[in-house]
């Protein structure tokens, strides 16, 4: 029987229970429209979400493959990630949408397809072109709640079903719009697994059994101290779930105080924590089990330094550094995702220059001599959004860009941490025959393209646990980040030598070379 397509059109808010409770993004910035409602842009990173599902780029082969699917289960998924680029046109709330996890844009299948997928290499603007890429945000109500657009087909987007795959699919409406959750990804805080925490006070948060019960008190001096680890589980919607090793119990907030304790079973609805993040190693916990209070190192009726949720603001009681609790990591089986890069920011750069005169009345043949730095940079990322000092040793082959073109170098060994920029520059020299016409002078410019560029990677990550534990993670959250130039290229002019110029230049003869030229890149 052949599968018809069917729409959902949705503007009402959906409710959500403790199960799909959704992400919140108190840091959003406002702005007020002519009516007075507060209006919102969308923010950079974004997950998008319809009934506790997240749209999600489906990526296994099959027929689902390439599709926008509302079946992602966890916002950590890095298939359900987009980018979102304003657009250059239009009075702000025209957008572009890019996949994170192919790089590619959204847009329609086909001139007649109604599908949304993400297969475009570029944002396209031109609206008589079925590819455009053009979508209109329109906020709900809700903070969070917007509707989307399709610019070049002037229709609402939707949810529907299509004959050949499995699955709610983001697709061109026939009618009405469907209201969908927006996620700022970047107000979520990801935590490596294995992990310690450090308070003000300089101690470690260790597992301790304090009149019979199990607290958590700011009191170890010794990271290696079996009592301070803790395993900290993100769960589907962003927010936190923490373990102790010491009681193998998780976090939860006492029925009749503000204590934390570590003695609930997985069963037993451990307390879930959303995540600020201070600094680079320093978060808040926020507990909204405790009317959104913060946890804080706290002393009340003789116990000293604990864990308990009452603090109203982040005070320094509050903010907790974070370590991890490896001793080496290992980083190898890189694979790289070559159809799935990209290349974006292209500039042209003037990276050098040189000139030679012939005030003779015969041609001259002259060698230039140009000397230039080039500057690469390469980064290596993970989900990982607090960074705990851990250096890892890397066996990765390096991607560079070559007449346009993503190359990956033969394997290296470095040491280095996730997210640290490796910067490289390198002394050039190199030489141009160059023909001077008689009475002429010739200027002659080194240029190149430099580029920046996004490769997707999957590896294996090997971490050696302070306990002697070795754990093996394979994940496919990396992006490799570069900066590089290529293309270099010779560009000459010619001009008439005249009496002014003949004042300020001396004669060449064939023989005589030009001169070393270091001049500052420049964009053309």
């Amino acid at each position: 029987m052949r599968r018809g397509i069917f729409f959902i059109n949705s503007t009402s808010r959906l409710k959500y229970g403790k199960k799909h409770e959704r992400a919140r993004s108190p840091s959003l910035t406002t702005s007020r429209s002519d009516h007075g409602r507060e209006k919102m842009p969308l923010p950079k990173f974004i997950a998008v979400e319809w009934i506790s599902s997240y749209m999600r780029y489906a990526k296994e082969e099959g027929t689902n493959h390439g599709m926008l699917v509302f079946v992602g289960e966890r916002i950590l998924d890095p298939c359900v990630k987009y980018e979102v680029e304003q657009a250059k046109t239009g009075n702000g709330s025209l957008v572009h949408l890019r996949c994170c996890y192919n790089n590619k844009y959204l847009r329609t299948q086909s001139s007649t397809d109604i599908w949304i997928v993400a297969a475009a290499d570029k944002p396209e603007e031109d609206r008589s072109i079925w590819s455009c890429t053009l979508f209109e945000t329109v906020q709900m109500t809700g903070q969070l709640q917007f509707q989307f657009k399709h610019v070049q087909r002037g229709r609402w987007v939707s949810v529907s079903v299509p004959p050949f795959a499995r699955g709610w699919s983001f697709a061109i409406a026939f009618s009405g719009p469907t209201t969908f959750t927006i996620t700022d990804l970047e107000t979520l805080v990801f935590m490596p697994k294995h992990v310690a925490f450090k308070g003000d006070n300089g101690k470690y948060l260790s597992a301790r059994m304090l009149n019979g019960k199990e607290y958590l008190q700011f009191s170890s001096d010794d990271i290696s101290d079996p009592t301070v680890r803790f395993e900290a589980i993100m769960t589907n919607n962003g927010s936190y779930r923490f373990k102790s090793d010491q009681f193998d119990k998780f976090w939860r907030l006492s029925r009749n105080s503000s204590w934390i304790w570590a003695d609930a079973a997985e069963n037993e609805g451990p307390s879930t924590f959303w995540l600020n993040k201070i600094k680079n190693h320093v978060i808040t916990l926020r507990l909204t089990a405790a009317r959104n209070s913060f946890g804080r190192r706290f002393t009340d009726n003789g116990i000293t330094d604990c864990l308990a949720a009452n603090a109203s603001t982040i005070q320094i009681e509050a903010q907790l550094e974070v370590e991890e609790y490896v001793l080496s990591r290992r980083v190898d089986n890189v694979v790289y995702r070559l159809m799935d890069a990209r290349i974006y920011n292209e500039r042209a750069l003037i990276v050098a220059t040189a000139e030679a005169v012939n005030k003779t009345q015969e041609s001259n043949q002259v060698q230039l001599n140009f000397s230039y730095k080039e500057f690469t940079s390469n980064t290596w990322n993970n989900e990982v959004s607090v960074s705990a000092g851990v250096f890892a040793q890397f066996r990765i082959g390096i991607p560079f860009l070559k007449s346009a073109r993503i190359e990956i170098s033969a394997e290296v060994t470095a040491d280095f941490q996730w997210g640290e920029t490796q910067e490289t520059t390198t002394e050039v020299e190199t030489t141009y025959d160059v023909t001077v016409p008689p009475m002429k002078i010739v200027r002659v410019r080194l240029i190149a393209t430099e580029s920046s560029f996004d490769v997707p990677f999957s590896y294996v990550q090997r971490d050696f646990l302070v306990d002697g534990r070795e754990v093996t993670y394979l994940t496919d959250d990396g992006v490799f980040t570069g900066l590089s130039s290529y293309n270099f290229r010779y560009e000459t002019e010619e001009e008439e030598l005249t009496m002014s110029s003949e004042l300020t230049h001396q004669e060449l003869s064939p023989k005589m070379p030009g001169t070393k030229n270091n001049v500052p890149r420049s964009a053309l």
